[in-house]
């Protein structure tokens, strides 16, 4: 009873449970698709229309390196997968045409030239919202653009499905957001700010934990 009491207790300094279904994404559209944006609003239009995303994972690669015995894995870089988003389709069609659009900017479908990288690539933010939709946590997909685009299904028996886009995003590296930018205000016991070009080198978790 005393461990579910302090779990309780815990819970409610931190500020509750983080909900799957509270976020938000901002991709923000190059120059040439940015008209597109019916809002004008950065891609908000996208963010509204946007069913599902995952922050990105990040991996540690390695090399096994051993004097005598047994191994030891040596850190030598990082790998970073692409970010799966799922939007859902309206009748105007208007996500698949800004992919359509920003894919063939990449590669044009008749020289087969590739564009310069600054033409397609831009900075997406993904965010977790709180209860009242206050940016808690977030985190900077850097010289991102969509890598490739899922087919859209069409089918006589599917009377009541909704139609849904699927597109993978590739980037650079990712950095999570200064708290400073973020639009959450309260700070909850043991917060730990982490920011995109300092992260520390050590972090005391007896102080995070207490």
């Amino acid at each position: 009873m005393e461990n579910i009491q302090q779990f309780v207790t815990l819970i409610k300094q931190k500020g509750g449970v983080a909900k799957m279904n509270r976020f938000k994404i901002k991709i923000h559209l190059t120059n040439d698709l940015a008209p597109l944006s019916v809002s004008g609003d950065g891609g908000r239009d996208m963010s509204l229309l946007c069913e599902s995303i995952s922050f990105p994972n990040k991996t540690i690669t390695s090399i096994d390196y051993s004097t005598y015995r047994n191994s030891i894995k040596i850190p030598t870089g990082f790998t970073n997968d692409d970010v799966t988003v799922v939007f859902h389709l309206t009748n105007d069609y208007y996500i698949k045409k800004i992919f359509d659009l920003w894919l063939n900017s990449i590669v044009d479908v008749d020289t087969y030239f590739a564009a310069y990288d600054t033409k397609f690539k831009t900075k997406v933010e993904i965010f977790q919202l709180d209860e009242k939709d206050r940016e808690v946590y977030g985190v900077e997909l850097r010289d991102a653009y969509p890598i490739s685009m899922g087919a859209v299904e069409l089918d006589n028996t599917a009377t009541n499905a909704t139609q849904k886009l699927t597109v993978d995003f590739t980037y650079n590296t990712w950095v999570p957001i200064d708290k400073s930018k973020l639009t959450a205000v309260d700070t909850y016991v043991g917060d730990v700010n982490f920011t995109p070009d300092s992260l520390p080198t050590e972090v005391n978790f007896d102080t995070v934990l207490s």
